[in-house]
């Protein structure tokens, strides 16, 4: 036998689900009402505004665009993830040691995406033929040619094994 109390609670529980319910789907109802309508209307909800395909036009065009990114940003921490450039290694407790060496590593996947997937390998190769002749010439400029004078000389460069 159900009583006049356990009647009045399961309503209320009803109404509360009901109320939920709009509330998990009332931003899902408004992006699909910001869709169909001009982009001065998606601030501000005027049932008369009027009906426009334009977003999905735009959407279509940018697409692709956006294909590309995610395909740049997924391969490329993929690779640095698991291509040898060892990311998910803790090299350094330090936070702007951390910081440093991640940069270094992005500025040497950029260098290998452009000698690999750019023209930069060919006017490498054009220029000093192989990885070990532009070597030997760096060592040759550096054994023969002599710092200027006038300029201060570098800083010290210190690599700590700690």
């Amino acid at each position: 036998m159900i009583t006049r109390g356990s009647d009045w609670t399961q309503k209320v529980e009803v109404l509360a689900v009901w109320l939920l319910a709009f509330l998990w789907a009332a931003p899902l109802l408004y992006a699909i009402w910001a869709a169909f309508h001009p982009m001065d209307f998606i601030s501000r909800f005027v049932l008369t505004a009027p009906l426009t395909l334009d977003n999905f036009r735009n959407a279509w065009k940018v697409a692709a665009a956006a294909r590309l990114r995610w395909r740049c940003e997924n391969e490329g921490f993929n690779v640095l993830k698991n291509g040898g450039f060892a990311l998910e290694h803790v090299y350094s407790r330090n936070p702007v040691a951390s910081k440093g060496y991640f940069l270094l590593m992005l500025t040497a996947h950029v260098f290998q995406q452009l000698l690999t997937r750019g023209r930069l390998g060919t006017v490498f190769k054009a220029a000093f033929h192989t990885f070990r002749h532009y070597g030997k010439q760096m060592l040759e400029a550096l054994r023969n040619q002599a710092l200027p004078t006038d300029r201060d000389p570098p800083g010290q460069i210190r690599l700590s094994t700690a």
